[in-house]
């Protein structure tokens, strides 16, 4: 009797099978957070996720956000990153 019925019809119809098909998934345990988010220093990098955020929840909520807000964060963003603050 084969342990696994299923190696014997791949092997009749010749189906390549990932070797990982016979795992079982693993129980792991609850990994604690050891300490809190760093949220970063650089003002440029900060601006940037900013903008990205309010751009995201334009584009999927269409939440209607002044295009001169955006230009003018995405425009300090970029230059607060080129000048390394």
């Amino acid at each position: 009797m084969n342990p696994h019925p299923f190696l014997s019809l791949a092997k009749e119809r010749r189906i390549n099978i990932a070797p990982t098909a016979f795992f079982k998934r693993a129980n792991a345990p609850e990994l604690p957070q050891q300490r809190f988010m760093n949220i970063t220093k650089n003002l440029g990098m900060l601006l940037l996720a900013i903008y990205l955020i309010l751009v995201g929840i334009t584009t999927l909520f269409h939440i209607g956000i002044p295009a001169i807000v955006t230009g003018v964060l995405a425009l300090a963003a970029g230059i607060l990153i080129l000048i390394g603050r």
